[in-house]
């Protein structure tokens, strides 16, 4: 992933998960906004761990306004409009926007991936669905999907 992210994250325990992912969010909010990637190892799923509470104002961007303000959409279509490769990671809150979606990476030409929670908001058998995680969530003896 580091072709198209700005940094890949990994916790080296399940107790660092909630600040590598914080760390995420503050590195692709700083300098120019990029995605960060953030892989969590298979065996961490099955871990609970208490995080506490973080101060207040510690993360003051979390509660941003998610509304699109004027010119947000034209500002978008100029930095995709402008990108020479474009991929498309659509998670659990484009869930009420799939067919805009797919009409979306039709006219980019752009795959598309999901989230684990994602997983639905684009139609599996589309030619530019590729894969739900970007990879293998649970390592497997017989590889990956992709690999069979």
């Amino acid at each position: 992933m580091r072709p198209v992210t700005k940094a890949v994250l990994r916790p080296e325990a399940a107790a660092d998960i909630y600040p590598t992912v914080r760390r995420a969010f503050d590195l692709a909010r700083a300098g120019t906004p990029g995605p960060v990637a953030v892989e969590i190892p298979a065996e961490f799923y099955l871990l609970t761990h208490d995080v506490a509470d973080p101060s207040p104002g510690q993360y003051d961007g979390d509660r941003a306004d998610a509304t699109a303000q004027p010119g947000d959409l034209e500002q978008a279509a100029r930095i995709i409009n402008g990108a020479k490769k474009v991929l498309l990671y659509a998670g659990n809150g484009a869930r009420d926007a799939g067919h805009v979606l797919v009409e979306l990476a039709e006219k980019l030409g752009a795959p598309v991936a999901t989230t684990l929670q994602g997983k639905g908001v684009f139609p599996e058998l589309h030619p530019l669905w590729l894969w739900n995680g970007l990879g293998a969530t649970v390592p497997s003896p017989l590889g990956t999907v992709a690999d069979q």
